[in-house]
């Protein structure tokens, strides 16, 4: 039974889950942007494209962030991220180019707004249709599904509008004039309009947003107002500009259609709907009002700046005179009251003789005289002594009083000099103004008047612009507005829609749609292909992060039902309405998502693409006259590589090859091509490659599989990635209907024309299931498409491209490959690769996992010569047993080799220079006469990928605290004498365990161990003063945290706050 109060606590926790998974897994960010072009410019914001610079970014549209160039920072909002670059718009003008930029963004920013948003329903939910949300999310049947959940209500009846049946269907289509719709299509929008809650399945090339579209004009009119809404600003683009592309002129009248945003798409047909385009048209009176006092306020505020340093120098004129008054003022009194206090004391000290003579005479007396006289001497003496206090805090005063008055004349002296200075100051600036000062300040005075009055009427006219805003919204039909923004803009969030359209739902995260369709009173309308991919979340953690991991990686037509708990289709849900007539992809590219997908579904594509003007580009090689083929790389033995400091992978064979194919199908007069990878690794990779060579990045589009849903090409190059030594990453792991299924259905679905697999099929063979959705595609492949081997690509018949290839990226004519060709064997390898070393003039990166005593000889003198020359060499290998081996490594490193051993590597590669890399199969320093390969690509673009991905100063970094780490371990143990294990003789490091520190024996095999003391080490290191990396005055101290961990820290904590892992 449908609770909403449940729900929406669960799903809130799920979100607040989801933020402190996305805080963990980054959390507020600064991105470096390069390369920054200014596209266009839309009614008072400036749309720029920018590079990333290496970070991986994944932040909701109209997310707004903050963008900083040089020394100024902009308001800025995302509009769209694609692989490597971002689209943001800003308010201002930062000229046609930016070289470099930084962009700060709270990637849970939307998120803790929706979670706000969720809260507030859960407050007030009477203002919510809980029975459309009820009927979004709970199964239906054959039936009514509203009277199935025990809920009704007069805007929710059947039949209260649309036809009533399907042969109706006609009678939509007479209504949506400017759509032609097939039987289908007709079918769904009457299902749409007929009742509460339609779900459109709508697979790739099946006119979904066409069917969206009519629907939408459909029901403009006979309903009132509409909220169109998807993820991205590119979906919204997409429903709203094919509505208007369908309208009659008739139906385009001003503010009916309201898009509130920045678009993505640069249609201008969608840029004059936007709701700041129409204000501005609305509001151009004010605006050209508005003009008129910003003029001036720009003048009088240029005026202010001129005369502002003479106002404050007679600001400080006023306020030195009037110290120096105050000043007199205090020295007057307390020159009164030194006189008073002398003529006190001088009083007092009179008194106090007298009291003396007193005591002198009466202690001379016979006491009967005293007697007879009355003369009491315990009394004088009281006298005497109350008399000596009041003189004494009389001088004590006086003394203040005299001291005080010389600081305060000392002060005056100072503020008359200052006054003084001023003074001359105010004399040449009242020159050089030609101004008098009482003029100035007079002036002054009327221009801030002026300045306040100006900004009031401003004030006004933007109050009167918004109000303008609100009725331009209040008014409009049909509202397009990613879910972002419905999110963060009370106006359209406080207000209420007749119908709400969600397009590629299978995206969205469940929250959002929760909160969404509760917005809408008669109707909702969610659209998608619930076997392309799932909503992106961080929460990957079952265990830790439970409700997120249900109810934010799930999409809305399982949490719906439209998909049961075995993931089959519930065809008999009568919310559900399906689009089966494909228009858009070569049959055979169709068949392969069928197989995958769609026939198993039971709604396999019907094709009726026509494939006549297919033609040209399926009769373009590889697979020449195919739509399907599979370049196989398995003759070339490549591998692919994890990134040192993640989880993503790349093979530079592949990315090599991808750009040959590219190259040769743009030579071809293909205009429209895609190559998409599994891994952002991978991707940045072919990125840095296709950039490198010059090859227009608007016709070759380069992303992940996950960014390219949403689009489509001509033809699609779909890099496997996945290789040797590396087991099947699970991406591409698994079986239908599971996420690799769905990954692979998106890559597959982009492609219009062509498709072609570049994959490893020996590999593939070893790795694959059966019943995997990636194996079944390639048989498919190979028994209904073409196999090309990839090894044809490097054979002297076929080496224009790859020719072509490094002639482009190459920097230097006498660095030309050994016998023509980029590919090396063992008998050709080495006398290229030396030929290289030879010429290296700054830097040189050597990794080879393995390395064999007869060849490390070999190439050991050549090393040092290069590095004698001034080369940096680095070498990165595994850790080496061999006692000879071992022995020449010391030996290089002391010549200064930097060496660095690693547990697991499997890169086999040099960089030389920055911008030559030789990768393969072959171990540079253990090759003996196998029949391995490898690559010579000269690109500084890939050496620089290749220099991150290894994670060379990573290593170095690692290395360089090990070496640190173990001296000081060492100098702890020579002090506390305990630098030999007492039972082995080996070196003793130092632990911390959970009853504090000690010292146990290097060798694993030897339990010697001796505990100390916290005090006695710490006294230790105070003795010992090894300085603080940090602030150089401090010495390094250990410290512990609350939990017994200890950690290194700095002696003058807090004044220094350095820390290191221990």
């Amino acid at each position: 039974m449908f609770d909403f109060n449940k729900t929406t606590q669960l799903l809130i926790q799920a979100v607040a889950e989801e933020i402190e998974a996305t805080k963990e897994s980054g959390g507020a960010q600064g991105y470096r942007l390069l390369d920054g072009r200014r596209l266009s410019q839309i009614v008072g914001q400036y749309i720029y494209d920018f590079a990333i610079d290496g970070a991986e970014v994944d932040i909701p549209s109209d997310s707004p962030a903050q963008l900083k160039v040089g020394d100024d920072t902009h308001p800025a909002t995302i509009l769209s991220l694609v692989e490597g670059a971002i689209r943001i718009a800003v308010p201002g003008d930062l000229g046609p180019t930016v070289p470099a930029a930084r962009l700060f963004v709270s990637p849970t920013y939307i998120l803790e707004a929706l979670r706000t948003r969720l809260e507030e329903c859960l407050e007030n939910p009477s203002r919510l249709s809980l029975p459309l949300i009820a009927e979004v999310f709970e199964p239906g049947d054959a039936g009514d599904g509203l009277g199935s959940l025990g809920m009704s209500g007069p805007s929710l009846g059947k039949g209260t509008s649309g036809p009533a049946s399907v042969e109706n269907g006609a009678e939509v289509h007479k209504g949506s004039p400017g759509v032609a719709l097939n039987e289908e299509q007709q079918v769904a929008v009457h299902r749409a309009m007929d009742r509460p809650v339609t779900f459109i399945w709508g697979p790739p090339g099946t006119g979904k947003t066409r069917t969206l579209a009519a629907l939408i004009q459909a029901l403009m009119e006979r309903e009132g107002r509409l909220l169109v809404t998807s993820h991205t600003n590119a979906a919204v683009d997409a429903v709203l500009t094919a509505l208007l592309r369908t309208l009659p002129p008739q139906d385009r009248e001003e503010g009916r259609i309201v898009r509130v945003g920045v678009p993505h798409s640069n249609d201008p047909v969608l840029h004059d709907v936007t709701l700041t385009a129409i204000v501005e048209r609305k509001a151009r009176p004010l605006k050209e009002e508005q003009a008129v006092p910003q003029a001036s306020l720009n003048q009088i505020a240029a005026e202010i700046g001129r005369l502002e340093p003479m106002i404050r120098m007679l600001e400080a004129r006023r306020e030195a005179q009037g110290r120096v008054s105050k000043i007199k003022a205090e020295v007057q009194a307390l020159s009164t009251r030194i006189v008073e206090l002398r003529h006190h004391s001088e009083s007092l000290q009179r008194n106090l003789h007298d009291l003396q003579d007193r005591l002198v005479q009466g202690e001379r007396m016979h006491p009967l005289v005293r007697w007879w006289k009355g003369i009491d001497l315990q009394a004088i003496r009281h006298q005497i002594a109350t008399t000596t206090a009041n003189w004494e805090d009389t001088t004590s005063q006086l003394a203040e009083a005299e001291r005080r008055r010389g600081e305060m004349a000392t002060a005056l002296d100072t503020v008359e000099r200052e006054l003084l200075q001023l003074e001359a100051r105010l004399a040449r600036a009242t020159k050089t103004l030609s101004t008098p000062d009482e003029q100035v300040q007079e002036r002054w005075k009327w221009l801030t008047n002026e300045k306040a009055r100006m900004e009031r009427r401003l004030q006004e006219i933007e109050a009167i612009i918004a109000s303008i805003e609100d009725q331009v919204l209040a008014e409009a039909q049909i509202v397009g507005a990613t879910l972002s923004k419905v999110v963060l803009t009370d106006k359209l969030y406080k207000d209420s829609y007749e119908t709400i359209v969600i397009d590629e739902a299978s995206m969205i995260p469940v929250p959002y749609i929760w909160f969404c369709a509760g917005l809408g009173r008669r109707r909702v309308v969610v659209a998608g292909d619930f076997r392309q991919l799932p909503p992106i979340s961080h929460a990957n953690d079952n265990g830790r992060y439970p409700l997120a991991y249900q109810w934010l990686r799930q999409d809305i037509f399982t949490t719906a039902g439209i998909i049961d708990e075995n993931g089959t289709v519930r065809q008999g849900d009568p919310r559900l309405a399906t689009l089966r007539k494909q228009y858009r992809m070569h049959p055979q590219i169709g068949e392969l998502v069928n197989v995958l997908v769609y026939s198993r579904d039971g709604n396999p594509l019907q094709h009726h693409a026509d494939i006549t003007p297919l033609k040209a580009i399926t009769g373009v090689a590889p697979g020449s006259g195919q739509a399907l083929c599979i370049v196989d790389t398995s003759g070339l033995h490549p591998w692919c590589a994890k990134v040192n400091n993640g989880y993503s992978r790349y093979n530079l064979y592949d990315a090599v090859l991808a750009m040959a194919m590219v190259k040769e199908f743009l030579e071809n007069g293909v205009d429209s091509i895609g190559v998409v990878a599994p891994y952002r690794a991978q991707v940045r990779l072919l990125q840095a490659l296709r950039d490198e060579l010059g090859l227009p990045a608007q016709r070759v589009q380069v992303a992940t599989v996950h960014r390219f849903q949403g689009s489509e090409r001509d033809v699609i190059i779909f890099d496997l990635t996945d290789a040797r030594p590396a087991k099947m990453g699970k991406l591409l792991r698994g079986a239908y209907p599971g996420d690799a299924t769905r990954l692979i259905n998106v890559a597959c679905s982009r492609a219009r024309d062509k498709l072609i697999f570049l994959a490893d099929l020996s590999y593939m063979e070893s790795q694959g299931r059966s019943e995997d959705s990636l194996w079944e595609a390639l048989r498919f492949v190979q028994k209904n498409g073409e196999v090309v081997d990839g090894a044809q690509f490097f054979d002297k018949s076929n080496l224009t491209v790859l020719a072509w290839l490094f002639r482009r990226v190459d920097r230097s004519k006498e660095l030309a490959s050994v016998n023509g060709s980029a590919l090396y064997n063992h008998a050709t390898f080495y006398d290229a690769f030396m030929a290289d070393v030879f010429r290296a003039r700054d830097r040189m990166v050597i990794c080879s996992p393995f390395v064999h005593e007869h060849r490390l000889t070999n190439m050991m003198g050549c090393l040092l010569e290069a590095l004698h020359r001034g080369v940096k060499v680095t070498i990165v290998s595994r850790h080496q047993d061999n006692e000879s081996i071992v022995s020449m490594m010391n030996q290089m490193k002391d010549e200064g080799v930097q060496w660095v051993t690693v547990s697991k590597t499997h890169e086999k590669l040099a960089i030389i220079d920055n911008e030559i890399v030789w990768t393969g199969s072959l171990n540079i320093l253990s090759h003996n006469g196998t029949s391995e390969i490898m690559f010579r690509i000269p690109s500084q673009a890939v050496a620089a990928q290749l220099y991150e991905f290894v994670g060379i100063e990573r290593h170095l970094r690692e290395q360089a605290a090990r070496v640190e780490r173990d001296t000081i371990t060492r100098a702890l143990a020579e002090a506390l004498g305990l630098a030999h294990c007492p039972m082995c003789g080996n070196p003793m490091t130092l632990r911390i365990g959970r009853y504090g520190p000690f010292f146990r024996c290097a060798d694993a095999r030897c339990n010697g161990k001796q505990n100390i003391p916290r005090n006695r080490l710490r006294g230790v290191l105070e003795r010992l003063h090894l300085p603080c990396p940090d602030c150089g005055e401090g010495y390094r101290d250990l410290r512990w945290r609350r939990q017994g961990t200890a950690f290194w820290g700095c002696s003058r904590f807090p004044t220094c706050r350095w820390t290191a892992a221990l």
